[in-house]
């Protein structure tokens, strides 16, 4: 096949997969909906509540909002009592900011239809309850949309739509990421947004699309900081596929984590925020070699959390980036075929290794088994 009839093939099943995209976003979003968990979560309180708390002048305050939960000794300790803005979570601002134009719209409505918004009012908690579960399935939706077209070029169309079916419905997605404005909900999106830059068809990124890149890849700490990991990740991917990174690129990154930063120095004094000064499991100093095994199988290989239970396409993914790029290019099926098994060995499996599991390996020390 020639270059330029590829291209025309490329611009083609691109036109074709955004009205595909569409109703992808609108099916998953309506079976999200339709699918809601009665259940209200205590740990994303934070995201869902300060737009209108903000809004009606009482700031980061969350005593003042009639939030409609308790919260149990254990929850509590990621909570605290700040002497200037009063009663504040731990959790990072990164989700907030993301799911803030979907938050604000969907408050905004409500105050147009003149239903009571007011954070003490008695009907708050029902509308953040609702709002939230709205706002994260969206946010999911939008992530499937985007996973389906970054696969299509790549694989058949049935081939992406059971991709796409297995993450919508067979990981984490519809349990937990659809039913809550967590961290990890912003962070696959995010991070399925780079992957998508780094597979597009084309050999050099101009100095915008590299402010742009960065600016998503600093941007994963102020969702979590431990995502820095990822963030390392896609700045050594981007450097492979293109270049290294100029000053733009590194203004850029300093750019998206400034908001997390900043918030977490404002609130903590600290630059992890209240995740670094949080009381830890302090059992990890007597910490057995097999409880600690334990604890990493279940941060692999739990179907709550577990990192390869809970997000595989993702995984599978990030591992191969480079080889789909290569099997684009490629035109007899042995190339393609090697150039994968070249770039998982050579590549893929290294950077795992050096990038991911020693963040999983420090997370099973401090994490108890129930949060696996």
């Amino acid at each position: 096949m020639t270059s330029s009839n590829q291209h025309l093939k490329l611009s083609v099943v691109g036109r074709k997969a955004f009205p595909r995209s569409v109703c992808i976003v609108v099916s998953v979003w309506l079976a999200y909906v339709l699918l809601m968990s009665a259940e209200t979560v205590t740990d994303t309180l934070m995201p869902s509540t300060l737009i209108p708390n903000i809004a009606q002048g009482h700031g980061l305050d969350l005593s003042v909002a009639n939030l409609g939960v308790n919260l149990s000794k254990d929850q509590a300790e990621f909570y605290k009592i700040h002497p200037r803005y009063g009663f504040i979570g731990i959790y990072p601002v990164g989700m907030l900011i993301l799911a803030a134009p979907i938050q604000g719209a969907l408050w905004g409505l409500a105050h147009i239809l003149d239903i009571d918004t007011s954070v003490t009012g008695v009907h708050f908690p029902h509308l953040r309850f609702v709002f939230e579960k709205v706002s994260a399935s969206l946010l999911v939706a939008l992530t499937v949309s985007l996973l389906y077209r970054t696969l299509v070029g790549f694989v058949p169309l049935r081939w992406a739509i059971i991709m796409s079916g297995l993450y919508t419905f067979g990981s984490g997605s519809l349990s937990l990421l659809g039913q809550g404005l967590w961290q990890h909900t912003g962070i696959n999106l995010i991070c399925l947004v780079l992957c998508s830059f780094l597979l597009a068809e084309k050999r050099t990124a101009s100095y915008r699309q590299e402010f742009f890149f960065f600016l998503l890849v600093g941007f994963l700490f102020s969702l979590r900081p431990t995502a820095l990991s990822w963030s390392v990740v896609f700045s050594v991917m981007f450097a492979r596929t293109y270049r290294r990174p100029s000053i733009a690129g590194v203004l850029a990154l300093v750019l998206g984590a400034s908001p997390g930063l900043v918030w977490n120095l404002m609130l903590f004094a600290n630059p992890l925020g209240g995740y670094g000064a949080i009381s830890v499991d302090r059992e990890f100093v007597n910490l057995s070699p097999g409880d600690y095994l334990h604890r990493l199988w279940l941060i692999l290989f739990s179907f709550r959390r577990g990192f390869l239970i809970f997000n595989p396409i993702l995984f599978g993914l990030f591992l191969s980036i480079s080889a789909l790029r290569t099997y684009r290019q490629r035109e007899r099926e042995r190339e393609r075929e090697r150039a994968f098994e070249r770039y998982v060995s050579r590549y893929g499996a290294p950077d795992f290794a050096l990038c991911q599991l020693p963040r999983l390996g420090w997370r099973a020390m401090f994490w108890p088994a129930i949060h696996a």
